[in-house]
């Protein structure tokens, strides 16, 4: 460790600290109140919050929040674990509740460097990625990594199938890391095995796209293989702006797990080199966390960086059970005004995702309470009712399950203002309008009176599609109105008089309006069973 430490107070404004810290020039200050370690403030972040306009930011909106320490009697072991679970690079050193020091990775590796001049990494995953996929996927790889070897390019396993992989979960998306150029090593497996390749310049990404071809080059059916799998050359990202698309640079493996949303994602299986197949990199405790049942971001200012990372930590949280980590959740609060800025296509899309999840009503409780619903409109206030409704279309089978989602989020929406909301999430005109309609009958309550006449249901329901029909039945289905709904599509919808305009026509009645009167009185009346 080093004796001493330069150290920021969690009230200090960043601007007016910054040139102090950055003349100092150290990579990370502990934050100290009311002497105790509450955080750590790192000069990245620090510049960070200033280059996203967050003039006001104070270093406890910014910092990495905990009270992480060591006491200088402490083995080096306990630093290595500290390092990993916290994700800090500089952890204070305290003894007797005094801070005396710090020590750094820079001091670690310092240290590595003189009791293990050669250390090597053992390949603790290797049993993983033969034993836990299905065996055409652990062949697919071995040849993927063995083409890499052969070429000397470092590729990684990475993000959620490492996430599945450690958590023993099918996931059949493969996503390599390429220390190079993906796009042309996805081009050589092309022209090694078959398939095409589909790629996007901007990103460094492709997408090698395997046929009968590949399969039988691998030795393997096609349909026990993945449709594609994609490659990603190794970035970091630079974000101009809050809510911003990041500019994008190439760079290391480590720089590419840095991007990255929250730890459970930020690891990777080394593919290449040969001698360490198998190797599990993990920066930032992504493997702790997942042992700890919890979604953590990687450093302050990743949900301003990206507000949609805001909904992703609810869908992860949903689907594995996972809590969202106290200072994550924290942070989330703090970002809830940057949900105004994302496009609507964007939110869209995370919400959509979220419906998918087989607990999606454990999401729509987080978005209740964590106050994200108004933070993407203010319109948009969900109640219980939603939770409740999610819960149950757990046991829906439906072909556009996605869209009768939709149609239960907004039900309760005033339908003066649904436009207003449609605009917000660039709802499809014919979707939006299915939606409103939904909203409508649901809310004028209409459809639930006891005695309504078959006629003036037929005449509520005339102009309804099927998925407003879908969902009006789900939202009243312990009701006398889904039944009204399966006796409407059953039977009503049908039911025409023999009565024609040929006929009115034979009988001498000149053609006018009046047909449509008398013909809808007569279906009216059939309808009723007046006659």
């Amino acid at each position: 460790m080093s004796r001493g430490a330069q150290t920021a107070s969690p009230d200090d404004a960043i601007r007016d600290i910054l040139p102090r810290l950055r003349r100092i020039g150290h990579e990370g200050y502990p934050v100290v109140e009311a002497g105790k370690v509450v955080g750590l403030l790192t000069l990245r972040d620090a510049d960070r919050a200033l280059e996203h306009g967050l003039v006001e930011a104070t270093v406890r909106e910014v910092m990495q929040s905990g009270a992480i320490s060591l006491s200088p009697r402490d083995s080096i072991a306990t630093l290595e674990q500290t390092m990993l679970d916290s994700g800090w690079g500089q952890i204070p050193v305290v003894e007797q509740e005094r801070l005396i020091g710090i020590v750094t990775r820079t001091d670690l590796l310092k240290h590595w460097v003189k009791v293990h001049p050669r250390s090597t990494t053992t390949n603790a995953t290797v049993d993983l990625l033969t034993n836990a996929f299905a065996p055409s996927l652990a062949t697919l790889i071995e040849r993927i990594a063995t083409e890499a070897q052969e070429q000397e390019l470092g590729i990684y396993l990475v993000g959620g199938v490492v996430r599945d992989l450690l958590l023993k979960r099918l996931n059949h998306d493969i996503d390599i890391v390429v220390e190079n150029d993906a796009i042309a090593f996805a081009h050589y497996l092309k022209a090694t095995f078959g398939g095409g390749v589909s790629a996007f310049a901007p990103f460094g990404t492709a997408k090698w796209l395997l046929d009968q071809k590949v399969a039988d080059q691998i030795g393997m059916s096609l349909d026990d293989l993945p449709r594609r799998v994609d490659f990603a050359t190794a970035r970091y990202e630079i974000y101009a702006y809050p809510t911003a698309l990041p500019t994008v640079y190439n760079g290391s493996i480590n720089l590419d797990l840095r991007r990255r949303d929250f730890s459970i994602n930020a690891m990777a299986i080394q593919l290449s080199q040969k001698s360490n197949y198998g190797t599990l990199i993990d920066i930032y405790g992504g493997q702790h966390d997942l042992e700890s049942k919890q979604v953590r971001v990687l450093h302050s200012l990743s949900l301003v960086d990206d507000p949609t990372r805001i909904l992703r930590a609810i869908r992860f949280s949903t689907r594995y059970n996972f809590r969202i980590e106290e200072r994550t959740e924290e942070l989330i609060v703090n970002a809830l005004p940057m949900l105004g800025r994302i496009t609507g296509e964007r939110l869209r899309n995370e919400l959509t995702l979220l419906f998918q999840e087989a607990n999606a009503w454990q999401g729509i409780r987080r978005i209740r309470e964590l106050g994200v619903d108004r933070a993407m409109h203010p319109i948009l206030m969900l109640s219980e009712r939603v939770e409740r409704d999610f819960e149950a279309l757990t046991t829906i089978s439906d072909d556009e399950h996605a869209l009768l989602h939709w149609h239960i989020f907004l039900a309760d929406v005033v339908v003066m203002e649904f436009e207003e909301l449609s605009i917000r999430f660039l709802l499809a005109g014919q979707h939006s309008r299915q939606m409103q309609r939904t909203a409508e009958l649901w809310q004028s309550g209409m459809l639930h009176q006891v005695n309504l006449r078959p006629s003036q249901v037929v005449e509520l329901l005339e102009d309804s599609q099927p998925i407003t029909r879908s969902a009006l039945r789900f939202l009243g289905r312990n009701t006398p109105l889904a039944q009204t709904i399966d006796d409407y599509e059953n039977h009503w919808q049908h039911l025409r008089p023999t009565t024609n305009g040929h006929t009115l026509t034979a009988l001498g009645l000149k053609a006018g309006i009046q047909y449509q009167r008398i013909l809808q009185t007569l279906r009216d009346a059939w309808l009723d069973e007046k006659i």
